[in-house]
Order: C-alpha cells, then structure tokens, then sequence
C-alpha cells in the first residue's frame, strides 16, 4: 500500500497472457475460492484500474504486487473489498446498490472531466471511485486510507441503494440526498460515519478523524480542531474546521433563495456536516457538547451506524433537513425495534439537542398556593435522563402532592421519574396548624428530696395557618413521677392562628440525682403530631449528722450502753445505726434503734465507729471511744442447802445463791465439794440443783 504496508490477501483474477489482474470475481453468488460469502451478479467484480491505462484493470506478472506504481491501487481494491463485505454481513447489503453490482475504482487519477488538476482528492461519480493523484503537500493519494475510501462507497450508497423517490437534483433526476444545502451535509456525514465505522470494525479503534495518514482532513470529535485551521496544500492556506452546532462558530449560513450551488460548496456540504459529525461522535462514543453543555450517553457506534444506516435508506427524503434527519433516525430507530421510550432513541435525541437540532425537555415546577414551598429540579434536562424534583414547606404549610395537568403523579415531596418529554409539574399545598412551645425545653434545677419547686410556666401557641386542636397533655418519660402538671388549660382546646394557652409544672425529686421527663402534648399538627418538651431536675439529699456518744467509760464484764439519739438528719429522718464496736471495719450491730448494749471482755480503751443512714441512702459517720477498767475486786455472796434445812437424807439438794459485787457484777459461777475439784464454769443464776459428797457428815 501507499504507506508502504502489506497486504497479506488480495483478490486477484489470472487471465491468459501470463497476467493477474486486479479484478475480484470471489465475491460473486456461489463462488468457493477465497470463499467470502458474497452474492455479487454472474458478471460483477470488484475492479480497480489505473487512470494512465483505464481500459483494462491493473495487471501484474506474479501477482506480488510491490512495485510503486501499484500501491495506491492495491490499497483502492483491498479496502473496496473490505467495503464490500462490511456492507453485506452489518447491513445485509449486496454491492453499493444492494443488487449486487460492480465496485469499480479509478487511481491515480490526475485530472478533473474538465481538465482541471485532481490532487488529495476522491469522489465518486455515479459510475466509480476516483482517487485523485497525491500533491506537494500531501504526496500520497486516499485510497491510502480505509476510511477515506469507505466513505467514498459510502456516497454510492446514498445514490442508490435508499428506497428514495427519483427526483430532480441539480439537473438531474436520482434517490440520492440531493447534494446541496443541509441535505447535501447529511449526504457527506453519512459517508464519515460509514468511513469511521469500517475502520472501527477492521482496526477496533476508536478514530475519529478522516484521513489521518494520507490527508487529515475532518475530525467527528471535534470539528473544530485547531489543527484544521491553517492547513497548506501546495502553497494555499486552508481553513478546514467545521461547526460543531447548527448556526455556531464556522457554519456556513445561507439562504437557498441567495445560494446557488455549486457556489460556496454546494452551499456547506462539506463544511455544515460537522454539525451531524458531531451529533455521530456524541450517540457513538458519548459525552457533553461543548458549547450546549447536554450530555449524551453512548450507544455504540455499531448501534449508531445501524440506525444511520436504516434512517438513510427509508426515512430521509432527497431534501432532508438535518430536523428531518433527527426525525428519520428516531423513526429508524423504532424501526428496528426500539422503543419510543428507549435509551437508543432518547440518546438520539439527546445528541442532535446537543448541536443544536431539536431540544432536550423543559421540566417547568411550580408550587400552588406560590407561598406554600419552595421547589426545586426543574429546567431543562437531557431525554432519558433520571431526575428528582423535590419540595420543601414554608411554615404553617404541608405538602399534598404533584400533579400534572390535574392528574396526581405523585405523593412524595421528592418525585423520581425519566425525562422522555416536557413536564410541567404543579406542588400543592394545604395550611396546616403548628404548634411551638416556649420555652422550648426546662431543667427546674436542684431541689431536695421531697421540697417541691415553684410551677414552670409553658405557652403553646399555634403557629399555622389552621386550627390547633389540643388532644392531650401528660408527662412520660423515665422519671415521670419527679413531676407533675399543675396547671392543664391546653387539653381539648382548639385554637386559631397565633391564639396561645399556658401548662405549669412542679418538680419534687422522690430520690437523689438528675431526673429528666417530658411533657408531651398531643395534636392535630401534621408536622409534629406529638410535641415533646424535655423535663429535667436535680433531687439532692443533704447528708445526716452523726453523734455516737461517749466518751464511755465501764468495767470488763459490765454493761456499757452505746447512745446515738444526738444524730439527725437536716432533711429527713435516721433509718439505721451500724456500730462498728472494735475498729475492724465490720459493724457488729445494725439497727433502726439509736441506742445498743455491748459487754466488752478484755480491758482497754477501744474506738468506736458509728455510721447513720437517712431515709432516702445518705450515710454518714463518725467515731468516739470507750475505757474499759480491769476488774480486781471479788464478788462476795452467800450459799443456803435446802432453804437453811438442819440436816438433808438425799444428797440431791437445792442451793439457793447471792452475789454481790461492786464492780463489773456477778456472770459466772462453779462449785465444789472439796474446794479442790470444780464444776465447769457456767452463767449466774440464784437457784441451782446440786449433788453433795456421799456419806454421812457435815456437809
């Protein structure tokens, strides 16, 4: 080829003579040979010829084909062939006419049918493709370049195989997409689509510019490439970027009654086809114009060449307007299967919005009465797109619901739905009562146990715009016996707007620390069916004052009486006394009585610990001290047998006993016959039942 590459397979014929021929008769219907599965006539080829010999088709001896001579006509037939096949299996077109006819090419070719010079140029016409010779600038000729070349067959397409009505086109009668004004651009942007289509279905690139390589000539995704504007072919300057919106910076505006073709291109055939250039590149690939800022998602340029494909075959007149080329591929569209509400079909929208044909939907909100919300989410938005048009209430309003025409779309203040038309959307409104009290919240503060504090005053007052209806007033919450309604002039009113009443509230803490409650009042308020005004309190308990006693003073073995009725408590009352009697940190006696006997049976002074507790937890403690004197004076005391009786004849006899002593008093007793041997000590009583020593005697 031109770029100096190889051509791994090229379809030649060997006529007699020794020659191979560039004439490609593999596509015919039911050849088996380089099987291609074409179904060209009986006597149809895929034919390339050199101007220089236009008789014959280019030959050569071994069929190498390398000479320099021959490149741009190996690259014309290769790529006719790949033109050829891609018709036939994407689009189930047989030949650029869809009956199978020859593809014939022409290179090389160095001047025009009017003798003008023919450089960096192709065109087809009506018969073949021409490729022009290369030039100063740009040596190499076009068939160089896939796209170029597609894009050439492309334009044979249009002219014959569409279901077009004949009709009279500058000076004569064809189908083709007459070659002048907006048709004329949608006649050489189909042929750009075509040409980047095939070459993305070949090479699996995503190229969008024509001629890159041999002549950079177009660029799909944007058409108004600085590179393209000061580009110099053989000593002239050309500006060669396009209009990337319809109307907007480079597009060629005319008036059909001033712009006689062929001036001024036919009038912008080729400069005004960026605008649908652009559109291609926005529904292939995807993305957001530069200028209209509309955002278009992708459908894949397959999708996207197929719809083209099927809208210039049925659906574009010979005049088509690029509105009518937006419309042809919507009705293409549905046409093969797409739904009116299809992403296709929204995207092919979106994308001739996006340059200027057609616009996107104006979603237009508003709230009924205007003073009852505030909206948001509307204005335009891209076809297919999802979109949320919310609300929010002004005070003493809520919302009812979106309509439409009358109709009620929906009941949410936020509304989700995909644009697939212009909406105007009505938020309705209805007044409402509010309620509000003040103060908002209370914390009564600290208090102790069992004092009541003085009434918290608490206004409720409707706020909307509708009658409040009091329903009910009560206190809840964790600690709802710490307070109490003193006043109640709420419940069951019904009150007009900015009309107030008054709840008062008492704290009386019942046990110590933070209490916290809640009034809670019950209403026809939509917004706040309950209101909750946050109780808090502090109940404090004061601690008891302690008085052990003391200090005492006893004898070991004597009764010593502990007295605490000097303790009291500020707030309430004494529960419980715990002595502790020996200092070891465990009480020994716990009572509700201020007073407690102990016998201590060791001398010494001993620290006694006394802890209060009052009515309601509170503790307090203290100390004092009690001596306690050894006791070193014996009791004395008497022993009587048998009330005083002379003499006994049973050995068994009864004793009765006294004991006197000064000190600590008498706790123990034992006894014996013989002041030797005694009995076990045991507890002082007056009688006592004793056995004598056996025999007769003194006793």
């Amino acid at each position: 080829g031109v770029l100096g590459d190889t051509k791994p397979h090229v379809d030649t014929c060997y006529k007699s003579g020794g020659l191979y021929y560039l004439y490609d008769v593999s596509r015919r219907g039911g050849q088996t040979g380089h099987y291609h599965g074409g179904q060209m006539l009986p006597d149809a080829a895929i034919e390339t010829r050199n101007y220089a010999i236009s008789t014959v088709a280019m030959y050569d001896a071994d069929n190498n084909w390398n000479t320099a001579n021959q490149a741009s006509g190996v690259d014309a037939h290769v790529y006719s062939a790949k033109v050829y096949d891609y018709l036939r299996y994407t689009f189930g077109l047989n030949s650029f006419n869809g009956n199978g006819a020859s593809m014939s090419s022409l290179v090389d070719r160095p001047i025009f049918s009017d003798g003008s010079i023919c450089r960096n140029n192709s065109f087809w016409d009506s018969i073949q493709v021409n490729y022009c010779l290369g030039g100063n600038s740009f040596p190499l000729p076009d068939s160089g370049s896939l796209d170029v070349v597609a894009h050439e067959w492309g334009h044979a397409v249009t002219q014959n195989a569409s279901q077009r009505e004949l009709r009279s086109c500058l000076g004569r009668q064809t189908r083709d997409l007459c070659y002048q004004y907006e048709s004329g651009a949608l006649n050489e942007a189909f042929s750009d689509w075509l040409g980047t289509a095939v070459q993305h279905y070949y090479y699996g690139e995503s190229n969008w510019t024509i001629g890159e390589g041999i002549f950079f000539v177009r660029d799909l995704e944007n058409p108004l490439n600085p590179a393209l504007e000061r580009v110099f072919v053989d000593g002239e300057i050309y500006d060669l970027r396009q209009p990337d919106t319809y109307l907007g910076d480079r597009y060629l505006d005319y008036n059909p009654s001033n712009c006689a073709p062929p001036a001024n291109d036919n009038c912008g055939v080729h400069r005004n086809s960026g605008v649908p250039n652009k559109m291609f590149y926005l529904l292939s690939q995807g993305g957001e114009h530069p200028v209209s800022k509309i955002k278009v998602q992708p459908i894949t340029i397959e999708t996207a060449i197929q719809i083209a494909y099927t809208a210039n075959m049925i659906f574009w007149s010979n005049y088509a307007t690029f509105s009518e080329g937006r419309n042809g591929m919507i009705e293409a569209a549905i046409y093969l299967g797409y739904s009116l509400n299809s992403n296709e079909v929204y995207q092919i929208k979106n994308a001739w919005a996006a340059v200027g044909i057609g616009t996107i939907p104006e979603i237009a909100v508003s709230a009924t009465p205007s003073e009852g919300g505030i909206v948001s989410g509307g204005g335009k938005h891209e076809w297919g797109k999802s979109i949320t048009v919310t609300t929010t209430p002004n005070p003493g309003y809520i919302f009812h619901n979106w309509t439409e025409d009358g109709n009620v779309v929906s009941t949410s203040s936020s509304y989700t739905f995909t644009v697939d038309d212009a909406r105007t959307l009505i938020a309705n409104f209805d007044p409402i009562p509010e309620i509000s009290a003040t103060p908002a919240s209370y914390d009564f503060g600290s208090y102790h146990i069992g004092e009541t504090s003085s009434y918290q005053t608490f206004t409720l007052t409707n706020d909307g715009l509708d009658l409040l209806d009091i329903n009910s007033v009560s206190i809840t919450g964790a600690d709802v016996s710490e307070f109490t309604i003193y006043t109640d002039s709420c419940a069951g009113l019904s009150m007009d707007t900015n009309v107030s009443c008054i709840i008062q509230v008492e704290f009386s803490p019942t046990s110590e620390g933070l209490k916290n409650a809640v009034l809670s009042i019950s209403s026809n308020d939509p917004h706040t069916p309950v209101l909750e005004v946050p109780l808090s309190g502090t109940g404090i308990n004061d601690l008891p004052v302690v008085d052990p006693g003391g200090p005492y003073s006893v004898f070991v073995g004597q009764v010593i009486i502990l007295n605490a009725s000097g303790s009291y408590d500020p707030d309430g009352s004494i529960a419980l006394y715990n002595w502790d009697i020996d200092n070891d940190g465990i009480f020994d006696y716990i009572s509700p009585s201020p007073t407690q006997n102990h016998i201590y049976t060791q001398p010494g002074t001993y620290i006694i610990t006394l802890q209060v507790t009052d009515n309601f937890g509170a503790t307090n403690a203290g100390t004092t001290t009690a001596l306690i004197a050894p006791d070193t004076v014996p009791p004395t005391g008497t022993i009587v047998i048998n009330d005083r009786a002379p003499y006994t004849n049973n050995a068994i006899v009864t004793l009765s006993l006294e004991c006197n002593d000064s000190s600590s008093g008498c706790s123990q007793m034992q006894f014996s016959n013989d002041n030797t041997n005694w009995s076990t000590p045991e507890a002082y009583l007056t009688i006592k039942t004793w056995t004598l020593s056996v025999g007769n005697g003194t006793k």
